[in-house]
This record gives C-alpha cells, structure tokens and sequence, in this order.
C-alpha cells in the first residue's frame, strides 16, 4: 500500500500556483472512520481532498478550517487542515446513497454557507464566509477562493470505490489551480475548464501512471507543460494523512468544564466515562480518580 503524495509547483507561462495529491488512504480512513456510504463517503472525499491541496498555502502553524452548511440532506460537513497536511473531516450526515442521484435533495435547492478560517495557535489570522450554488464542495471552496480571498482558484478533485469495507477507496485524487499575479484572467479561465474534462478527470484516477509522470501528463493535458519543457517547477510536499490532533489532555479538559456537583454524579452513575472524539472516532476513557476531588 503507498503513501499518499502531495506536490506544489508553479507555472512560469502562464503565472499559476498549482498543487496535486492523491488521497487515497486520506480518504478511505476518513469514510472508515464515520461509516460512510458511497455517496456520503464521496462528499466526504471531496471535502478532504480540497483541504489536503489548501495545505500548500499554508506555513508554521498555521491551519485552515472549513465549514460548509448546505440546505440539503448532506446538511453541514467540517474538515481542517495544517502545513503538515495533517487532515480532519466531520460529516454531520454520512449515509445520503438515497440522494445519490437528487443533487438537490443532498445539497439543497437553496444556496450553501461556506466558511473558512485561517488561523495560528488560536489565533484567527483571517476568515470569510460566502453563499455558494455550485453543489459541490470542490466547486464551493473554488468560489471561496475566488471571491473571499480575491485569487482566481479551482478545485477538482475524484474518488473511485471498490466493494470492500475494509479498504473501500481504490484512488482518489485532486489537483488545484490558482492565478498569480500577473496571470491573464481569460486565460486562466480557459485553463480551468481543462480540470473539468474528462480526459484530465480520468488521468486523475490512473493509477497505473508512475506519480511523476501522471503529474506530467496532467500538466500537458492544462498546456503548462510538455514532456520535455521547463515552464514548471514543482517539490513534493508534505505526506496527506487523517490524522486528528485529539489528546487525551484536550478530552480531559472538556470535562473538566463541567461543575464538580455535575462530574461528581456523572461518575457516580457511571464509574468509567468514555468520550469520544467527533472527527477521528477515537475514545478515551476516565474515571473519577483522574479528577482532582472538590
């Protein structure tokens, strides 16, 4: 089984900022984790893989955090992510394979609130918050960028799964685009669309190409690169990964926000209290020894 990848590279002509990733262990762990559906765990790959691509924009500390509240079934997904590329996802709905082929029912006729935090330890750095219509969490976060943070960007990601609940995600994959400064808006438009067809679609889900050469290819496909031109430079980054940043501290101190009268007849009802963390499943246990007596 092999690693997830993640590469970030620039184009020269036209100036574009662009990033690749296969997640295919990011998002099987992720759809394992909350027993998802196909169609639930294929929301829940795109939500994943976009934070996986934003991971390159970011340094040190810093972090993103997505919220994307749509009207529909699919009702309100959360994903975060760091530098490390170290990725979380929570799905409030996991099973939707009856909208499956209703748009609408799964993400609502009206539009989605989506929005975005940039933060570092704690600290808000920025964040935006827009109404989006494209159904889509890879189109969402598309118009995000677009228009919160003013820099022409999209998304496109794929999932392929297979009949096996232990290892249900055969490839996934995404690609991201973003205009520099000084890049041509038309054709940066023009580029885009070339994410859209099928042929790029499916050269994402090959996963017969060695890495490099699928990236190379990819890049030929948007006509930033042939086989042998230097109009791009590109350095794998860090590793994808569902991996979420509970602790048994940070559980600890949710209970310990509630008033001793109140843990004290928790505990006296149940004598080992299990919490549970919402983005990776993860459970831990207390007791009332773990507690200083009041």
């Amino acid at each position: 089984m092999t690693n997830d990848t993640l590469i970030r590279g620039l184009s020269r002509r036209p100036p574009l900022r662009f990033a690749f990733a296969d997640t295919t262990a990011l998002c099987r762990d992720g759809i394992i984790a909350h027993d998802a559906d196909p169609a639930g765990g294929a929301v829940l790959s795109e939500v994943l893989t976009v934070a996986a691509l934003t991971a390159v924009l970011l340094e040190g500390d810093e972090r993103y955090s997505f919220r994307y509240g749509y009207r529909g079934a699919a009702g309100v997904l959360l994903a975060d992510v760091n530098a490390r590329c170290d990725v979380r996802g929570l799905p409030s709905h996991p099973h939707l394979e009856e909208y499956a082929h209703d748009p609408d029912a799964c993400f609502g006729k009206e539009d989605a609130l989506i929005s975005v935090v940039k933060s570092e330890n704690g600290k808000v750095l920025n964040s935006g918050q827009i109404s989006c219509g494209m159904a889509s969490p890879a189109g969402d976060a598309s118009m995000f960028f677009s228009m919160s943070d003013q820099i022409e960007t999209e998304f496109v990601t794929e999932v392929r799964f297979r009949p096996e609940p232990s290892d249900p995600v055969a490839v996934a994959a995404g690609f991201m685009l973003q205009a520099m400064p000084g890049c041509d808006l038309e054709e940066f438009a023009r580029t885009r669309e070339i994410l859209h067809t099928p042929e790029f679609r499916t050269t994402l889900l090959d996963r017969e190409l060695p890495l490099e050469k699928k990236l190379r290819r990819l890049l030929t496909l948007l006509k930033l690169a042939a086989e042998d031109s230097a109009n791009v430079s590109y350095q794998f980054a860090a590793t994808p990964g569902f991996r979420c940043s509970c602790s048994r501290e940070s559980m600890k101190r949710a209970l310990l926000t509630l008033p001793p009268e109140e843990r004290k007849q928790l505990f006296s009802e149940k004598p080992v209290v299990n919490v549970s963390c919402q983005f990776c499943r993860k459970s831990y246990s207390f007791t009332a020894d773990d507690f200083p007596k009041s």
